[in-house]
């Protein structure tokens, strides 16, 4: 109990300084749907094991429809992580969902970073 209390009040100082909170993974543990209602978070990332397949699974379709239901109640963006076919990617359009990423899309690449010199 006494973690949660020192996490609400970071989240406070966070939100105060205008940065946003992200939640990700949502899907893939036992406690996601719990911690949107604790966290309160800006972004909810849904995790590639809910996304895998989806075109061929109305179960899961209708788990991420909960999830975009949830975010629009919670005034949180959904990003949906992990697609890899065109399939998968026509699930989300179908479904509303705008912000996406994966390797149908792009694959991840290195950004140079200064060096310290």
């Amino acid at each position: 109990m006494q973690r949660y209390s020192h996490l609400s009040k970071t989240i406070k100082d966070l939100r105060k300084r205008k940065i946003k909170i992200a939640l990700d993974d949502t899907g893939a543990g036992y406690a996601s749907l719990n911690s949107i209602s604790f966290l309160r978070p800006d972004i909810i990332k849904v995790d590639r094991s809910l996304i895998e397949n989806i075109n061929g699974n109305k179960l899961k379709e209708s788990m991420l429809q909960g999830l975009i239901h949830i975010a629009r109640e919670a005034n949180a963006q959904i990003v949906v992580e992990g697609i890899k076919t065109a399939e998968e990617a026509s699930v989300m359009k179908r479904n509303g969902v705008h912000m996406v990423q994966g390797f149908f899309y792009a694959r991840p690449r290195l950004i140079p970073t200064p060096t310290a010199g």
